[in-house]
């Protein structure tokens, strides 16, 4: 039997994985659920510099889920990845969607002219589990959260280190993953409930949130392979901000809502329906 931690293992560095060659093809499955190679072998991005790489996946097929016993694993979607450079666009092959004990590679290329320095991802998933007496389930969300309700059902301890980062340098500089263990958390702390109503929505919704102080940021939609379909400049006041939403040409799925000052960020899930 497999460990659940192998399973988050595999989601979270998969969702963390952002650099590829224009194609890569997935492996055949070797019975060993993770990624190759893991996120402080990837090289650096050098800003003004083309940048590619490649990050292999491989899904469970089943977990060790505590009372529940071994519990099957339909599929594994990685949802969105947010706050990669700019310019760093992200492809899967053959999809997002990793069947169990399949495997998946992700493309990642581009070039950014981001400021150098160590990128926190925020790795939106889901992952549908059959439970038995309980039937089949499907846990949404950012990847600290789901391992956390994951953790409250089954019982089942996960040990896993959420800190994935990509990191930007100098062109010619030199890269150095040792920098990104100590970087802080690049998230907005002025900023404090984040919600979106209706959500899902097929035409208009509002995002409503709290500052304590003004400030501009930008709001910007990501759509599931982390590029950005939506920007638009906002100018907050102390207090409870609210910013319409509307559809426009969004296709039906699930994107990530970000309000980000260029170096932090507040993000939540926006889903899209006809």
């Amino acid at each position: 039997m497999k460990k659940i931690s192998m399973l988050f293992a595999a989601m979270l560095v998969a969702g963390y994985s952002f650099n590829a060659f224009a194609q890569c093809v997935p492996p055949a499955p070797v019975g060993a659920p993770g990624l190759d190679p893991d996120w402080q072998e990837l090289p650096c991005a050098e800003r003004g510099v083309a940048y590619s790489a490649t990050i292999n996946i491989e899904n469970l097929d089943s977990i060790e889920a505590g009372t529940f016993g071994t519990v099957t694993v339909q599929s594994l979607v990685v949802d969105s990845i947010v706050n990669l450079p700019s310019g760093i666009n992200v492809t899967f092959t053959p999809s997002n969607n990793i069947p169990p004990g399949a495997t998946a590679c992700l493309n990642v290329s581009g070039t950014t002219n981001d400021p150098a320095g160590c990128y926190l991802l925020d790795i939106y998933i889901s992952v549908t589990v059959n439970l038995g007496a309980l039937g089949v389930q499907t846990f949404s969300d950012e990847a600290r959260a789901l391992i956390a309700q994951i953790e409250q059902l089954t019982g089942n301890p996960v040990d896993l280190d959420f800190t994935y980062y990509t990191q930007v340098i100098e062109a010619g500089g030199v890269c150095d993953s040792n920098t990104c263990l100590g970087a802080s958390i690049r998230e907005i702390s002025s900023v404090s409930d984040l919600k979106v109503n209706p959500n899902p929505f097929n035409n208009v919704t509002e995002v409503s949130f709290y500052a304590e102080k003004p400030a501009t940021y930008f709001a910007k939609i990501f759509d599931v392979t982390g590029k950005e379909v939506f920007t638009n400049q906002v100018n907050v006041t102390t207090g409870t901000n609210k910013i319409s939403i509307s559809r426009a040409d969004l296709k039906t799925g699930v994107y990530l809502f970000t309000l980000t000052d260029g170096r932090n960020s507040k993000t939540t899930r926006l889903m899209v329906r006809d």
